[in-house]
């Protein structure tokens, strides 16, 4: 690909609408155990947005409310800190994955299904290992396909010769994309995080989430947002992306202290939320 057209991707970083701010002030409060429901109702009430859609989630059937929520204190304690951060995370990513799918050959709304499977595998990974960074990995794993909203227009005529390279070549995704278009996603997703404020730290596990510098994996934070990808892709959540990258799997669990017999518990973990989310997913 010509130099013009990387610059082109590049610059249509600038035209991407951000992640609501709302989303750096939940992380930072969130990293205190401390926090309390006022304080997160502090920092949500000022999004009409984001508040709209907690309380209309929260008077969904699906909470099965008798008495209507009305404020954003009451839908804190109502349903946790835990839920309404969910809530607003998956709202504020929802947003910004609509245009991805066509590009990647993907019906709508798969490659946001996709992320939403790999960030809630994170947490509970996270959770397993006593993490002290659930909450940023799961933001981080939500989000680390970011690069794929932009370079959706750019793969959809090339997805082809990009398949290609994948099945008869050997090729993992990304090492495919950026053979035929000359970067791929997580670096571009590492480029949006920084262009968007997020920390340094998030924009490097983003950039890395294919591990492609294999020191990488043996970063435990890197490693569960990884690790949560492979498994998701082996449980066949993953579609067919990225299913030749597999190279690390094995350094991820021993970096982690995880084995075999791990994983039966994270998969029904998993699932159990899932379900919840699928519901929470159709409300929002």
């Amino acid at each position: 690909m010509k130099p013009t057209m990387i610059q082109e991707i590049i610059d249509h970083i600038k035209r991407l609408e951000p992640i609501p701010k709302v989303t750096h002030h939940l992380l930072d409060v969130l990293d205190d155990e401390t926090s309390t429901a006022e304080e997160i109702a502090a920092i949500i009430q000022y999004e009409p947005t984001v508040t709209a859609n907690v309380i209309r989630t929260c008077n969904s059937i699906y909470f099965g409310r008798k008495e209507p929520i009305n404020s954003i204190k009451d839908a804190v304690i109502t349903l946790g800190i835990d839920k309404i951060v969910d809530i607003v995370l998956y709202q504020s990513g929802r947003q910004v994955f609509t245009q991805a799918d066509a590009g990647y050959g993907e019906h709508e709304g798969v490659l946001w299904k996709l992320s939403v499977s790999a960030a809630v595998m994170t947490k509970h990974i996270a959770i397993r290992i006593e993490s002290p960074n659930k909450n940023m990995l799961f933001t981080t794993a939500l989000i680390k396909d970011i690069g794929k909203t932009v370079l959706g227009r750019f793969v959809q005529g090339s997805i082809e010769e990009i398949n290609n390279l994948v099945d008869n070549k050997n090729y993992t995704f990304v090492q495919a994309e950026k053979a035929i278009i000359g970067i791929d996603h997580a670096e571009l997703g590492g480029l949006i995080a920084k262009s968007w404020n997020f920390t340094p730290r998030m924009a490097e596990i983003i950039k890395q989430h294919h591990a492609p510098d294999s020191s990488a994996i043996y970063d435990n934070d890197m490693a569960v947002v990884y690790l949560a990808d492979r498994m998701c892709m082996m449980m066949g959540l993953a579609g067919w992306v990225d299913r030749n990258d597999h190279k690390f799997y094995n350094a991820a669990m021993d970096s982690l202290g995880l084995t075999q017999y791990d994983l039966p518990a994270l998969i029904t973990d998993f699932n159990e939320e899932m379900q919840v989310v699928e519901n929470l997913l159709w409300v929002v």
